[in-house]
């Protein structure tokens, strides 16, 4: 299975301890093509990063972006709670699922 990559842009500035911690505290997940990772109108409870694979952002049938590894997805749901399109795996793809 993959891990966290810590050395990427979004975690790169993490010391070595912190960067340990982050990798016992969250889990990887596995999402099979077409599996639907955040649901219309669902405010996402999580930031997403995208380990390998791709994820559609669709609003309706709308396609509305294309995600591959390391972007980033749903930070502005966190903060502001807002809902937004779903979210749906493109092919096999990993991302960090939650905390241990």
């Amino acid at each position: 299975m993959q891990s966290l990559d810590t050395l990427s842009p979004l975690f790169d500035r993490l010391t070595h301890d912190e960067a340990e911690i982050l990798k016992q505290r969250i889990d990887v997940g596995y999402f099979r093509p077409g599996a639907v990772i955040v649901r219309q109108g669902q405010a996402s409870d999580f930031l997403h990063v995208v380990i390998k694979g791709a994820v559609e952002a669709r609003h309706g049938a709308a396609l509305h972006d294309l995600l591959g590894a390391g972007d980033i997805f749903d930070a502005r749901s966190r903060t502001e709670r807002s809902e937004r399109g779903f979210r749906r795996s493109r092919g096999d793809t990993l991302l960090p699922t939650s905390s241990k």
